[in-house]
């Protein structure tokens, strides 16, 4: 059972993977692009944001922090939508593993794609996170 969750998860990061190419980009961005899903909550928004934290834990905290909090622009929102929320992470040999809390099973399979891609594109770019894991509840 627990093998079969794992299965899933990755091949599902492996579609965010591809989702991504759907991605609208904005001009010019400068920093860390952040990641957000248009007011439809198909597709990605791609956003730009000079990150304080220095150190590798303050970028992720503070990317996760970011795109979990709602926006007030109408073209784009948080992909982190019906409760859902990143209990905690840690990382290990270049592997971020970020655990959700139970409502990220309320989501549709289309909600699920763009929050794991808006995630791992996000987190990805801060330096020695490779690959990232999710869970649920841990």
């Amino acid at each position: 059972m627990i093998k079969k969750k794992i299965y899933r998860i990755l091949m599902l990061t492996v579609i965010c993977m591809m989702a991504v190419s759907g991605c609208k980009k904005e001009g010019n961005i400068t920093g860390t692009r952040i990641y957000y899903t248009d007011s439809e909550g198909v597709s990605l928004v791609e956003k730009g944001m000079k990150l304080k934290g220095k150190s590798q834990k303050k970028q992720i905290n503070e990317i996760l922090d970011t795109i979990q909090k709602n926006t007030d622009n109408i073209d784009y929102r948080s992909p982190f939508v019906k409760g859902v929320k990143v209990k905690e992470w840690s990382i290990e040999d270049e592997k971020l593993t970020v655990d959700f809390n139970r409502d990220y099973q309320k989501l549709s399979v289309t909600e699920e794609i763009v929050l794991r891609a808006a995630v791992v594109q996000s987190v990805g770019q801060v330096s020695g996170v490779n690959s990232v894991l999710f869970t649920i509840e841990g």
